[in-house]
This record gives structure tokens, sequence and C-alpha cells, in this order.
């Protein structure tokens, strides 16, 4: 597969978030990147979209473009907005979330999230052939994918009790998150 310097996505709304007006809305915006960092941000305009098309031609990638070579930029039905940063998280809790949530947090500690944990230690080896990769770098992934579907980009994660001694899965999935 090719890799484009450029990328650009258009859609109907656009969040910037920024200051001088953080509740501005832009109907009609665009970002586009070179290589992961912002470039341009802003209302679109057929101008806008020729002119990209024009100067950055085979090394603009489209998202949402369908054709090689197409005339324009579509507009994807969606909202253009900065990614979000999470503060604090449990790595390896991502794939029990919600169970047993309405109990206070020892009860659900005692209840769903340290047997949980054991029961990965104890059968790790058994998770392992069943996964194909370890179950602590299965759940780690799993918080990773599952922060960027929700647009979180960045994050400081809290890895306790059984889970802090997987530092080379831990870092194996950021390696994997930064790929991506």
């Amino acid at each position: 597969m090719l890799k484009r310097r450029f990328t650009v996505c258009r859609a109907k709304i656009l969040l910037p978030l920024a200051e001088p007006d953080r509740t501005r809305r832009i109907r009609d915006g665009y970002v586009l990147a070179e290589r992961g960092i912002l470039r341009e941000v802003g209302p679109y305009t057929p101008q806008v979209g020729s002119h990209l098309l024009r100067t950055l031609g085979p090394e603009l990638h489209i998202l949402g473009g369908r054709q090689q070579r197409p005339e324009s930029i579509p507009c994807l039905n969606g909202v253009l907005l900065p990614a979000f940063v999470k503060a604090h998280g449990h790595d390896h809790e991502q794939p029990i979330i919600g169970v047993a949530k309405d109990e206070p947090l020892t009860k659900w500690l005692d209840h769903a999230i340290n047997p949980f944990a054991g029961f990965m230690n104890e059968r790790e080896e058994q998770l392992s052939e069943e996964l194909g990769c370890s179950p602590h770098f299965a759940t780690f992934s799993m918080a990773r994918f599952s922060d960027i579907h929700y647009g979180i980009t960045a994050c400081m994660v809290h890895h306790c009790d059984h889970s802090k001694a997987y530092f080379e899965e831990i870092a194996r999935v950021k390696k994997l998150q930064v790929q991506l």
C-alpha cells in the first residue's frame, strides 16, 4: 500500500474547540494533516478542495474517497473534533467493564476485578494458547482499541495489583497503537 504524506478529511460539522471561541461550529469543515501533524483546519469550499487536489495530488490520502482520482473531496456525514486524553484508566479491567457496576468500589474490586485478574493469571498458559497471545496483551489491546474508538489518542493508565508486572505487553500494545 502506498503511504501518502498528506491526509484530508471533510465532514458536515467541524468542532475546532480552540481559542478565542471554543463554541465555534463550522458547517462543512476539513482537516489536513501531514504525517499525523495538523497543517490546516477550517471551512471547506470548492476552491479549498481544488487547491488541495491540484497541489498535493498523489501524495494526498482522502478519507472516504472511493475513487483513485476524485474530482472533489467527499463530505462525510459526521463530526470532526480534536482527540481526547484519558487522564486515568485501568487497562486490565477493560473486558469486564459493566460487570457489577452498581456495587461500591471495594465490593466491585472483590467481586469482579480481582477474580478476573486471578483467573487470567491462573489460566495464563491455556488462555495464551487459545487467544494466540498473552491474555494481558489481549486485554491491554482491547483497552487501546476502545480508546481509539472513543477518540482517545493519549492516556495515562494505572497498572496495579495483578497487571503491574506485564510491562512487555504494555509496551507492545503501545507500539502497536503508534503504528495505527
